[in-house]
């Protein structure tokens, strides 16, 4: 099946491969380490005055729904993740 998942899985994180094998401490720091690169990506987002926008999502009306609610863009399978993003 690995070949047919995206790179971007969450099955592929390593945090969660290391709680699977048992290895908590190694899961918890590498959880630590991406929670506090994902704050920091926010502060210099906050500090240049720039709007957090999901990449996969929209906010907006559906019709059949009757209400604004998050829709996929569809934009995911479209792009190259031959370079998975630094997140991991």
């Amino acid at each position: 099946m690995e070949s047919c998942l995206p790179k971007t899985d969450a099955r592929f994180r390593p945090d969660l491969r290391a709680y699977e094998e048992g290895k908590v401490e190694k899961g918890q720091s590498i959880k630590d380490w991406l929670e506090d690169k994902q704050r920091q990506h926010k502060k210099e987002r906050e500090a240049k005055g720039e709007k957090w926008k999901p990449l996969w999502f929209e906010y907006k009306y559906d019709n059949d729904l009757n209400e604004f609610c998050w829709l996929f863009t569809g934009e995911y399978w479209k792009r190259n993740f031959e370079k998975v993003p630094d997140i991991y």
